[in-house]
């Protein structure tokens, strides 16, 4: 059993990828039935223009009948409405009211006064509006028309197989994006860590070095000592993840014989601790 193949072409009119069927009369690929409505009537309603048209790949004979069959009559019409409004021939307008059954369109005229003369305004920047957005269409439907090439339809398989493509092209992106982030996020916490590793590893050091030094507390002893305090204040000074408070060297005791540390007058278990050379804790 053979599978037919099934074409895709873009609308001449709207401009969307709809699709295709073959036409028994002239044997052409052509638009089938979209851009419509099936209020439950049993028939459609409001079907584009560009039904029954080849697909503008292999034709622009949709588009080119479009303007000239239903843009460009309407904007004429439009033109000539606005200058009637503008000229004031215009003797009669219909506007909606709303009432409990529903919109209607009700009449006025110029013996309405103001309600006339507003709603006169009103259609007025409409309609030049309406003139603005067709001859704008027009123009840029007349230009692709000039630019036109002649281009081969699609199949839907070949159109499922390029998004399924694009899916996979997509979520390549968004998986080399992922593994980026993950990547950079990696190296924060690397850095992280390193800079946590190299403030244990001063902690550790000058511990070490007060400790040492507490052994034999002379004078020599806390001169060296007060020297250290004031390079390790520099080096913490200088990389700002590196400062730590001095409770956690964790050498109370050996400060305390180098003169570095006091227990707090307050009795509260804290310890004041020297902050530069010139300060003499209190024995």
């Amino acid at each position: 059993m053979t599978t037919a193949t099934r074409y895709l072409g873009t609308c001449p009119v709207c401009d969307r990828e709809q699709k295709l069927h073959r036409d028994r009369q002239s044997g052409l690929l052509v638009m089938v039935h979209h851009g419509y409505l099936r209020p439950g009537h049993g028939y459609i309603q409001g079907d584009c223009y560009g039904v029954g048209w080849q697909s503008f790949e292999e034709s622009p004979d949709g588009t080119i009948a479009y303007v000239e069959r239903v843009l460009q009559p309407h904007l004429e019409k439009s033109q000539s409405f606005l200058e009637r409004l503008e000229a004031g021939t215009v003797t009669e307008l219909y506007v909606p009211t709303y009432a409990s059954r529903g919109e209607t369109l009700k009449r006025i005229t110029p013996e309405d006064g103001y309600t006339f003369k507003e709603a006169v305004r009103r259609r007025i920047s409409e309609t030049s509006r309406l003139v603005r957005q067709l001859t704008e269409d027009i123009a840029e439907r007349t230009e692709k028309v000039a630019r036109w090439r002649p281009e081969p339809v699609r199949t839907e398989e070949e159109v499922l197989q390029k998004r399924e493509s694009m899916t996979v092209a997509r979520r390549a992106v968004i998986d080399e994006a992922r593994a980026a982030r993950q990547a950079k996020r990696a190296a924060l916490d690397a850095k992280q860590r390193a800079r946590e590793q190299e403030a244990l590893d001063l902690i550790e050091e000058y511990r070490n070095i007060f400790e040492q030094l507490a052994f034999h507390p002379t004078a020599e002893a806390r001169k060296e000592a007060q020297q250290h305090w004031v390079k390790m204040h520099k080096r913490m000074n200088k990389k700002g993840y590196l400062h730590f408070y001095p409770s956690r060297l964790q050498a109370e005791e050996a400060l305390r014989r180098l003169g570095l540390a006091v227990p707090s007058r307050r009795g509260d278990g804290y310890w004041n601790y020297a902050n530069d050379l010139g300060w003499e804790p209190i024995p």
